[in-house]
């Protein structure tokens, strides 16, 4: 790539410095573009990196070969980064395909390697030192091990802050939080200005569970990461009430924290704690000899593929809604019962760009909007709205949140749902709850007793639209009949005209009709 017209057209005029790192292969290189100057190569720059980014191999292919859009890809937590951001979207323009497939060519290779076939390999600057076959690389374990005892630490002397103690006043929130690399599993519990903290599950139901990698914790804990952004990009998953989540965010853990390091050494690098525990749990064979690049085929990332239950019609729906605009880019969500199993739920995750969602990255939640089994996402922050309309609604399969635009204004113009149509009729009331807390159990109770035992379509006021239906078609034809029928309804008002109604015979039997259909 040094020596390409096109790239090195790119660099003209320009000073970035990219580090990459791949993650699975623990791989770092970087690309330097300085004024029509093109350097790249493996490991660190030889000057500070502007821009690092870590991703997938896959990801890293996509983005190369313009099959995954790179802005979309940080958004939906497909890949981290941290630098200048300017910098980072420029990107974007240079194109990387013509070089990367000329390399594909002399090797042999027909594209990227699928995320689930690729072995982890020590880093290459530490080949030299790879462990025996089957076992982790000591190093790592070591630096697993340390971070391990340095939270044991952190935890007591954050029982100890003034603080802490301080936070604690008035409040009544446990959080629990695992590590993903080291499986630790810690507590803190703030009640009425008392503060406890401990290893293991806490003796009280936890308000709030939090999942996350080693280096997010450091990063929220030092201030570097705030927990809003964490969970918006993937780098941490939760469950429980969102309103005492985000209130960690006003709780200084950095004085223990750095305690603890002054006292047990500072960690290192914990992005690597990661690559290893992949060594260790695939026993890899780690080789003494340099990286030679492999020859063996292997196969373009494969686009957007169906899972087969469905979860694959709750991203059709979603796609549908979204290019509507009825669900905006982080906005409105949409669950189902899982087939066969009335008491648990498929719910999109929160905080993720929807038009970039997969199958499989829906979040499997049980009728109290806990988390079931593992995920890697926060379920919707309306999860509450959804589980309580299924706990008092057997007959309901699937619920729809979106962010109509016209539904939306009828609720805060105060303007009535009127039956101006026969699809209009069937829906029969759509009642308009006023505003309540988004993400609180206060919001899911209000909702599911605004619907009612036959109702379909509920106005949450200066928030959205919330349908619910006999399957996710239903309630997904229901949410554009009441957006619709609102557009039309708005219209009138504007042109200072009373909208004509259904005779109310036609209304009560249309209604009557449209219970039975929902």
């Amino acid at each position: 790539m040094e020596s390409d017209a096109g790239i090195v057209d790119f660099s003209k005029g320009k000073a970035i410095t990219y580090q990459f790192t791949i993650k699975e292969l623990a791989n770092t290189f970087y690309m330097s573009f300085n004024n029509g100057t093109v350097k790249a190569g493996f490991g660190e720059p030889p000057v500070t990196a502007d821009v690092k980014l870590k991703m997938s191999s896959e990801v890293l292919v996509g983005i190369i070969t313009n099959t995954i859009n790179a802005t979309k890809a940080a958004m939906s937590g497909k890949l981290s980064f941290n630098g200048d951001t300017a910098k980072a979207l420029t990107l974007q323009k240079l194109n990387l395909n013509d070089v990367y497939q000329q390399a594909c060519s002399e090797l042999g290779v027909t594209g990227a390697p699928p995320s689930n076939t690729i072995t982890p390999a020590a880093p290459i600057n530490n080949l030299a030192n790879s462990a025996a076959p089957g076992t982790a690389s000591p190093a790592v374990s070591d630096q697993g091990a340390r971070y391990t005892a340095l939270i044991e630490k952190f935890i007591v002397y954050l029982e100890k802050e003034p603080e802490s103690a301080e936070f604690a006043k008035g409040k009544n929130v446990t959080f629990l939080f695992t590590l993903k690399e080291t499986n630790q599993i810690f507590y803190f519990s703030f009640i009425d200005g008392v503060v406890k903290t401990g290893l293991g599950e806490p003796s009280n139901a936890p308000d709030i569970k939090i999942k996350m990698p080693c280096l997010s914790f450091d990063n929220i804990v030092t201030g570097k990461l705030g927990v809003t952004k964490a969970a918006m990009s993937g780098k941490l998953s939760y469950s429980g009430d969102t309103t005492k989540a985000l209130a960690i965010q006003k709780l200084n853990m950095n004085n223990a924290y750095q305690k603890a390091i002054a006292e047990l050494g500072d960690p290192g690098d914990l992005s690597m704690i990661s690559a290893s525990s992949s060594v260790s749990a695939t026993k890899t064979t780690a080789s003494a000899s340099p990286v030679q690049p492999s020859a063996a085929p292997i196969s373009v990332p494969a686009q957007v593929s169906k899972i087969g239950d469905i979860r694959d019609e709750i991203l059709e729906v979603l796609n549908e809604l979204f290019l509507k605009g009825l669900i905006t880019a982080t906005g409105g969500n949409i669950s189902t019962r899982v087939e066969g199993k009335p008491n648990e739920v498929w719910i999109t995750p929160s905080g993720i760009f929807k038009g970039d969602l997969r199958p499989e990255m829906m979040v499997h939640i049980d009728l109290d909007g806990g988390i079931i089994g593992e995920s890697e996402y926060s379920a919707s922050s309306e999860r509450n709205v959804h589980c309580a309309i299924y706990r008092q609604r057997p007959d309901v399969q699937a619920v729809i949140h979106t962010h109509a635009p016209f539904a939306t204004l009828m609720g805060i113009s105060s303007t009535k749902f009127q039956p101006i149509s026969t699809e209009a009729a069937y829906l029969g009331d759509v009642p308009v709850v006023p505003f309540i807390m988004p993400g609180t159990q206060e919001l899911g109770s209000e909702v599911a007793k605004a619907i009612g035992q036959k109702g379909i379509a509920v106005v949450m006021q200066n928030h959205g639209l919330v349908v619910c239906g006999t399957t996710l078609r239903r309630a997904a034809d229901m949410t554009e009949v009441v957006e619709q029928s609102a557009e039309k309804i708005i219209y009138c008002r504007m042109m200072n005209t009373e909208p004509i109604v259904l005779p109310e015979e036609a209304v009560k039997s249309l209604g009557e009709m449209g219970s039975m259909l929902a």
